[in-house]
């Protein structure tokens, strides 16, 4: 198994997580060190969370959902699709 390392936050770090969300590699990894659901509205919504949304998601992470499950529900959101696809 490879690991794949993100530190910090970013824009690019939502490309490569983004990319995985589509295209899953096996044998590989992810761990992100970064206050990763504010990182995921920011990056993908380009806006700050909603209370209401972000408490969702955080409860989410703390009851072991991966963060690619947090990927995908952004890149599956209408808000996102209306947006930006």
């Amino acid at each position: 198994m490879k690991r794949l390392v993100l530190v910090g936050g970013g824009h690019a770090h939502i490309e490569v997580l983004r990319e995985l969300a589509a295209r899953p590699a096996d044998g590989i990894a992810v761990t992100l060190v970064t206050p990763f659901p504010r990182m995921v509205y920011t990056g993908m919504l380009r806006r700050s969370p909603d209370p209401q949304g972000f408490t969702y998601w955080v409860s989410q992470l703390d009851g072991g959902n991966p963060g690619l499950a947090l990927i995908n529900g952004f890149l599956g959101a209408a808000e996102y699709r209306a947006r930006f696809l």
